[in-house]
């Protein structure tokens, strides 16, 4: 049976950017009580007031790192890897490169050949 080290959690953003981390369970604790709300009012809340009206939404952790990297002025590529404003991607590029290419087949008769046309190139352009 895998241990947990920490208990999954989700992020209340108020209006006002304050960020309430809150275990998962309570999280959806909060998400029912705000789900069932038909008018905004101040609610008590893990020992906090908190005004309905300025909630502004419970979101993951992936979704808050996200939304830091782009205030900090960076976007993310199709292959998930985030850049700078205005650096372009070349993620697949890079990718492709540091792959191991594969080697080339040749046999011993196609090996001459070329040997053979590479030294008629040379002597017509006299290297040779």
């Amino acid at each position: 049976m895998p241990t947990e080290i920490t208990k999954k959690q989700k992020c209340l953003i108020q209006r006002n950017g304050i960020e309430i981390w809150l275990d998962e369970d309570k999280a959806n604790a909060l998400q029912q009580i705000l789900d069932n709300i038909t008018e905004h009012k101040f609610i008590r809340f893990n020992g906090r007031s908190i005004n309905t009206a300025d909630c502004t939404g419970v979101y993951l952790p992936e979704d808050i790192e996200d939304l830091k990297w782009r205030k900090n002025g960076y976007w993310k590529c199709d292959n998930g890897i985030w850049h700078p404003k205005g650096e372009l991607c070349d993620c697949s590029r890079m990718s492709r490169a540091q792959a191991e290419p594969e080697p080339i087949k040749i046999n011993f008769k196609e090996r001459r050949h070329s040997l053979n046309q590479l030294k008629q190139d040379l002597k017509e352009k006299g290297i040779l």
